[in-house]
Parts: structure tokens; C-alpha cells; sequence
């Protein structure tokens, strides 16, 4: 398996200052001060309102916002708040996540889907190929959730280079830490990934993937910690 880490993207989203509300308690060094600033903001307009059609509708347009190929941004954005000091704060954004899963329409992302890979084009951008008698072929391309984004970006060919293990353990991690903290998102999100793993629809998992998806549901029900989780997947 060819295990590259990509480049981190920039976030180009708007800098908010510090306030009174929920907030993202000492920062690890490492966070880029771009992604740290973001997630305030993002916390801000989430705390602003209680009204559950607000907040989805909040997390949806910020998708929406950064494009095509910035879903990978949203998960880091999710990444910086899992490791905040502040419980409310996490626990705000998961209660959010939790409304979007009980609407069954949590924030996605778009990767080519794996079938795409037995045409030659794993891990390469494609918009369209011509094949033999003149057809024209794009590749196919799905919507994931957040788990199952990084469970095919780690595991199946898509348009972007594969993540690397490393880097798809801390994020897998962090994101099952995150959703801990409202037990409606992670009863939600076991329960989304063990049907989706049953589904039938065309080209969205390879077998290992439904089969890695499966591991997360079962270890996450029987409240195995969050890295065991991750490093399991990984060596799946």
C-alpha cells in the first residue's frame, strides 16, 4: 500500500478573535494558528443559537464553503477541536453532529469511488477518460461522512494520494474522542457505520473498507479507547 502523508491545505477561512463563548483551550504547538482561529469561529456561530436547523444548516454551508476539494479542511477543523482543554466546546460540536446524523445527513465529503481504480486512474484526479468505440468515462465519485471519508481516502484508490497510516490513526482518533462526548453522536455514528457497511450501494467500499468499518462500530460499542480503535483499523 503506498502510504504518503499529503500536504496539509491552507483554511482561507475568515480570523475571529477570542470571545466569551466556547473555546479551544491551550493549543497544542502544533496546530497552525489558521486552523485554531477557525474553529473558534466556528464554535462562536454554533453557540449562538440552539435551535437545532441553524446549527446542521451551520456545519453544511461550511462544507459547501470550502469547495470541492477542501473537505479534508473540515476534518482537520474537527481535529483542533477534539484536542481543546474545554469539554463544552467539544461537546457543542458533537451535539451538532448528532443532529445532523439523527437528519441522516451529516457533512460529506467527495472521493472517487474505488471502482474507479480498475480503469487505471488510482490516486490520480481524473475528469474523464476515452475509452475503446469513443465513450467518454468520468470517474464515479461518492459522498462520505467524516469516519467513512477517512476509512476510503486510507484504504481505497480515489483521487487524492492515499493517506498515510499514521496520519489517518491521529485523525480517526481524534474524531472518535470527539464524538465521545455526546453519547447520542457516538450511539448515532456506530449505528450509521454498521448499516452503511451492509449497504449494497454500488461502489462505495471495497470489502476491506466495509469490513474496517464494521471493526470501528463493534470496538467503538464496546468502549474500546479511541486509539486502540484507530491502530486496529490501520492494521486491518
Amino acid at each position: 500500500m503506498n502510504q504518503q502523508t499529503p500536504n496539509e491545505p491552507s483554511l482561507g477561512v475568515a480570523q475571529v478573535k477570542p470571545d466569551s463563548q466556547p473555546q479551544i483551550n491551550q493549543p497544542q504547538a502544533s496546530q497552525p494558528q489558521t486552523f485554531i482561529l477557525a474553529a473558534q469561529q466556528l464554535l462562536h456561530a454554533l453557540a449562538q443559537s440552539s435551535d437545532e436547523d441553524y446549527r446542521h444548516a451551520l456545519l453544511k454551508r461550511i462544507v459547501r464553503k470550502l469547495g470541492e476539494n477542501g473537505y479534508p479542511r473540515f476534518i482537520k477543523l474537527m481535529m483542533v477541536v477534539a484536542q481543546s482543554q474545554d469539554e463544552r466546546a467539544k461537546r457543542l460540536l458533537a451535539d451538532t453532529l448528532a443532529i445532523s446524523l439523527k437528519k441522516m445527513d451529516v457533512p460529506s465529503g467527495e472521493l472517487t469511488s474505488w471502482g474507479a481504480s480498475s480503469l487505471g486512474i488510482d490516486g490520480a484526479a481524473m475528469s474523464a477518460s476515452t475509452l475503446a468505440g469513443g465513450l467518454s468515462y468520468a470517474a464515479p465519485r461518492r459522498l462520505f461522512a467524516p469516519i467513512e471519508y477517512l476509512c476510503v481516502w486510507f484504504g481505497q484508490g480515489s483521487q487524492r494520494r492515499r493517506l498515510s497510516a499514521a496520519a489517518f490513526q491521529e485523525a480517526l482518533t481524534l474524531l472518535l474522542k470527539l464524538l465521545n462526548t455526546s453519547s447520542s453522536a457516538a450511539t448515532l455514528y456506530q449505528h450509521k457505520l454498521e448499516t452503511e457497511a451492509k449497504s449494497e450501494l454500488e461502489g462505495a467500499f471495497t470489502r476491506a473498507t466495509r469490513e474496517r468499518l464494521v471493526l470501528i462500530a463493534d470496538q467503538w460499542r464496546q468502549a474500546v479507547k479511541p486509539e486502540q480503535i484507530a491502530d486496529l483499523a490501520a492494521q486491518f
